[in-house]
């Protein structure tokens, strides 16, 4: 049902390859009654759990149209998180209810457009829902010759859901775009720090420059034209 771009660098074209089951000629309706087929089978081959509630709905607006998967389980459910300062044990299990909703626009046209959204809910200690976190896209603009797109994850933070990260258009935008006030004590971008001068060659990119603080002797270090230079820091 999805397909995938093949970009072409010295053309500055791509070929769009689909998957074996795409049909061009589908409706949204159509695509979401073979969802439900696909879902039906999955849980009579025993791939999904027979107690589960699942639901796919159309989701219907002036610019786009969607298809909202949800899978709910009647339990509560693991989910593993890596926990780097635990070497002896690197997976966590979290004991926590669950739901994930899985929502796909399809059609869309209109600039701020949501084009897909992961949502993920969970029961906290009073047993209320909460969206713990989001994984978003969106149209930015939708002109053809100039589209542009992003790519936007949130999470909870002190009870209310905050931009973690964006991705749009070439740039990188680290936590909400909004002015921290002087007193914050978060929302800050943090690099990588050494006890003393850095002198390992670091893996390079096109276009980027690495960055590591010197605890040692308060200074930051950029790596460029070959080579380690540093600001003093105050």
């Amino acid at each position: 049902m999805t397909h995938h771009h093949h970009d072409d660098p010295a053309s500055g074209l791509y070929d769009r390859r689909y998957g074996s089951r795409y049909n061009s000629e589908a409706t949204t309706k159509e695509i979401a009654a073979t969802l439900r087929s696909d879902i039906r089978s999955a849980v009579k081959a025993g791939e999904l759990p027979r107690d589960w509630k699942y639901s796919v709905r159309l989701q219907w607006s002036t610019h786009s149209r969607a298809i909202d998967i949800k899978a709910v389980s009647p339990r509560r459910i693991y989910a593993a998180d890596p926990h780097h300062w635990d070497p002896e044990n690197q997976w966590v299990l979290n004991d926590e209810t669950g739901e994930c909703t899985v929502y796909l626009g399809t059609e869309l046209n209109a600039n701020g457009s949501t084009i897909s959204s992961i949502i993920h809910k969970g029961n906290n200690s009073s047993g209320v829902a909460k969206t713990y976190a989001n994984f978003e896209t969106y149209i930015v603009d939708g002109a053809a010759g100039s589209e542009d797109g992003r790519i936007l994850f949130t999470a909870m933070v002190a009870g209310a859901i905050a931009p973690h990260l964006y991705l749009e258009g070439l740039n990188t935008i680290v936590g909400t775009k909004s002015v921290l006030a002087t007193t914050a004590t978060a929302g800050f971008l943090h690099v990588g720090r050494c006890a003393g001068a850095p002198t390992g060659v670091p893996d390079l990119y096109t276009g980027k420059c690495p960055m590591v603080v010197d605890s040692t002797n308060g200074r930051l270090y950029v790596y460029h034209s070959g080579g380690w230079h540093y600001a003093t820091l105050t």
